[in-house]
């Protein structure tokens, strides 16, 4: 459980960028930010089901 606080913290903190990304689309950052939201939570989506599956597997 302690492991993945980390992950946590970092899936709050891109849902924050995110909700703020969408917020303020006027902006002419908006399709850098949009992309760097949508790799950010492709990987951290990536991280936790690596991680399900190896805790899955230790489990075994």
């Amino acid at each position: 459980y302690r492991d993945s606080l980390p992950i946590l913290i970092v899936y709050l903190f891109s849902l924050v960028l995110g909700i703020e990304v969408l917020s303020h689309q006027h902006t002419h950052f908006s399709p850098y930010y949009e992309t760097f939201f949508l790799l950010f939570q492709t990987s951290i989506f990536l991280l936790t089901s690596f991680k399900a599956y190896s805790d899955y597997k230790r489990g075994l």
